[in-house]
């Protein structure tokens, strides 16, 4: 598999709503359609602080952060300067910084979503299972799944879990934060990171 980086942008701005994923997604395909045309690119949430009912205040440690493969970073560059409408809110790209992906053996996503697995965390954790098995991770590595959330696509309700791994090898490791789990990475959800790091 090709390696996957993630390309972060400084962010400024006063606020985005606190389910931002498809307005984000939507604001950066008009920019770069590139995003839009690549199903295996992932944008992450943006990191800020809850300061009002479906109010996320921007910090300055606040980041744009796309994984995309390590050959497509030139394709993304032309988002820096540019200004953002996030479903009436405006933000502005900054400079980008690239992190290679870190092999760690613990990893956690905050939202996973598999279509027809959205009622029981048990057959939930069964999918995502069987997904991880066919990316080539072996059975002995723990699976936790957390509670249930619910996230808001347009007019949509969008189920799923946060998911946590463990015992993952260094090869592991690396394919599941380069490919995901489950659906929908281009608005934040499947996407994992070493246990106590940030998009």
């Amino acid at each position: 598999m090709e390696p996957f980086v993630d390309v972060a942008f400084s962010l400024k701005g006063k606020s985005l709503p606190l389910d931002h994923g498809y307005g984000l997604f939507g604001a950066v395909s008009r920019v770069l359609p590139a995003v839009h045309e690549q199903p295996g690119w992932g944008l992450f949430p943006v990191h800020g602080k809850r300061t009002g009912p479906g109010v996320l205040s921007l910090l300055p440690s606040s980041m744009l952060t796309l994984r995309i493969p390590a050959s497509r970073i030139g394709d993304v560059l032309g988002l820096f300067g540019k200004t953002l409408e996030v479903d009436g809110q405006a933000v502005v790209v900054g400079i980008p910084r690239v992190f290679p992906l870190q092999s760690r053996p613990a990893l956690q996503s905050r939202f996973v979503t598999i279509k027809k697995f959205h009622e029981s965390p048990e057959e939930f954790a069964a999918a995502v299972r069987r997904q991880l098995s066919a990316t080539g991770v072996s059975d002995k590595a723990a699976v936790a799944i957390g509670p249930r959330r619910v996230i808001k696509v347009a007019s949509h309700t969008i189920v799923g879990f946060p998911v946590a791994l463990d015992g993952l090898s260094p090869d592991e490791s690396l394919r599941v934060q380069g490919e995901g789990l489950g659906g929908r990475r281009h608005m934040g959800a499947g996407l994992f990171l070493p246990v106590g790091r940030r998009g």
